[in-house]
């Protein structure tokens, strides 16, 4: 037998990878809110990269292997505080400046808790405000703490066990994902949509992250050669719709899975497409506030006003990046 490719994993376009996902999710939502028409082929190509499940995997990925270099609860907490808190907490500066000039409202609470990880909550109040929900892509930050909390008491336990164990705790999480989607016929309406809010029904995602960054020495110089294939079946299964649905629309199994090998297959076969600043995280944290305020402006219903609420977020958040980011992951 062969041994594993050396590969060195320093060198990748995964940031890449991350900031096409971004834009896949700013282009899709400035495009519904502001109702403004595009061309096909921009939808095609955005779709393709499935932002949401894409970073989720992504994070499963690269938490994984920072774990093992990370100096203990108190250096990993930092890190990931770093990497979370000054750019979400600029964003909900931001958010709440551009809503005082539309608003006179007390919004104090709001702002307590966007900064804090209850972004899911959105008062009444302020429910007439832009698209009703003034930052509602802040949800995956909720969901992100609790992996990164559940991330570190696990990994111990988890990095000595066999592939079989890893698969068959993989495959449960996505039969708990598939099978949420009935828990609406069984839970009240506010439990149902906390239930939405935790680790649970999305584990699957960053399950799948952790489980090529563990086995990455044999699997990564696989997909490295054959990432391709994935993107075909990843392709086809946008063409034909055959899928194993979850508790999120849009978050199929078999389109996930093959998606996220063939895109890290990819950033490692072409390391030279990285891009110098990764900017996703604020095109995450700007782009509603920005097309919120387009809405109450009346600035909608244009194709060149969706390019205009996309080049304005990717400042934003190049901005963002520069003074605020932090360079661990």
């Amino acid at each position: 037998m062969s041994l594993p490719q050396s590969i060195d994993y320093r060198r990748n376009s995964l940031d890449t990878i991350r900031l096409m996902a971004a834009l896949m999710v700013m282009y899709f939502h400035a495009q519904e809110h502001l109702h403004a028409s595009a061309p096909l082929v921009l939808d095609y190509i955005f779709v393709f990269f499935s932002g949401v499940p894409v970073f989720f995997a992504l994070s499963g990925y690269l938490i994984w292997n920072s774990l093992g270099r990370s100096g203990g609860l108190g250096d990993y907490l930092l890190k990931r505080g770093k990497r979370i808190y000054p750019e979400l907490w600029a964003g909900v500066a931001l958010n709440a400046a551009v809503m005082i000039l539309f608003l006179d409202r007390p919004m104090g609470l709001f702002c307590l808790t966007q900064g804090s990880f209850l972004q899911f909550w959105t008062p009444d109040a302020l429910r007439s405000y832009g698209c009703g929900t003034p930052n509602g892509a802040l949800w995956t930050i909720c969901v992100t703490i609790q992996f990164y909390i559940a991330a570190y008491f696990s990994h111990r336990w988890m990095k000595g066990k066999k592939l079989g164990w890893w698969l068959g705790t993989f495959l449960c999480s996505i039969g708990i994902s598939v099978l949420s989607r009935k828990l609406d016929l069984v839970l009240p309406g506010i439990i149902f949509k906390l239930y939405g809010q935790t680790l649970l029904p999305y584990a699957w995602l960053f399950l799948l992250g952790m489980l090529c960054a563990n086995y990455r020495d044999r699997l990564i110089p696989f997909l490295k050669k054959w990432w391709y294939l994935f993107v075909l079946v990843s392709i086809l299964q946008m063409i034909t719709g055959f899928d194993i649905p979850t508790f999120n629309t849009g978050y199929e199994v078999v389109r996930s899975i093959t998606l996220f090998l063939g895109l890290v297959g990819f950033a490692y076969r072409f390391p030279q497409l990285a891009v110098k600043r990764d900017i996703s995280y604020g095109i995450f944290i700007y782009h509603m506030i920005v097309v919120n305020g387009m809405i109450e402006l009346g600035i909608t219903h244009r194709f060149i006003y969706l390019v205009a609420a996309m080049a304005v977020s990717c400042v934003l958040a190049y901005i963002s990046s520069r003074i605020f980011g932090a360079k661990s992951k």
